[in-house]
């Protein structure tokens, strides 16, 4: 599966169009997506078990001619999530903390 996160940094369109049925094309995972879910030699850790057991993260696709999502874009998209993520329950953790006084302060909301 192409994530979410790293779907907009893939040449979709040049891969349907450049691709026809029975070319080969080369999907790149990462080697612990290998060890945890297809050879099954390391145990999956959690929340992933529960949420993501079947999803395997595609990290790079080429057809030997055109690269249709790169290695470094993928890694760009994950890490520009992971500080969105950050902002979002960093601002969150701080309404809660203004909450949490408010309500210590004057008992009520």
């Amino acid at each position: 599966m192409i994530g979410n996160v790293s779907l907009d940094e893939t040449y979709s369109q040049e891969l349907i169009n450049e691709n026809r049925l029975g070319d080969s094309i080369t999907l790149f995972i990462e080697n612990k997506e290998f060890r945890r879910k297809i050879v099954k030699t390391e145990e999956i850790s959690f929340p992933e078990n529960i949420l993501h057991q079947q999803i395997i993260d595609i990290v790079e696709i080429n057809d030997g001619k055109s690269n249709y999502l790169f290695l470094e874009d993928y890694r760009k998209a994950h890490q520009r999530n992971n500080y969105l993520g950050a902002v979002f329950f960093g601002i969150l953790s701080l309404l809660m903390l203004f909450l949490g006084i408010k309500v210590l302060r004057h008992g009520k909301i």
